[in-house]
């Protein structure tokens, strides 16, 4: 049988983790994106319109991640819920 107090500790510290990952990408992606969008005021030419679709492949797919992130963040939560649930009704956990 699984030692439940370790996988809930461990579930919590993936989630906690993961939180952190995706705020510290989020932030520095705004960051990047506020840097194109002033580059990107005074692009022109042939570089300008070969980067810009570069860039909004780049941003619809960090976009994507974002998404797909919050959904396992979610899920994660949930089963961490659960198996808070399930300590407290078997008496594991006070």
């Amino acid at each position: 049988m699984p030692d439940m107090r370790a996988l809930l500790s461990g579930l919590e510290a993936y989630h906690e983790s993961l939180t952190r990952h995706v705020a510290s990408l989020n932030e520095n992606f705004q960051e990047v994106g506020l840097r194109w969008t002033a580059l990107d005021e005074c692009f022109a030419g042939n570089a300008a319109d070969e980067f810009r679709p570069v860039w909004e492949g780049a941003s619809q797919r960090f976009q994507d991640y974002s998404e797909h992130t919050s959904h396992i963040l979610r899920v994660l939560a949930d089963r961490i819920e659960q198996l808070r649930n399930a300590e407290r009704t078997s008496g594991l956990i006070g």
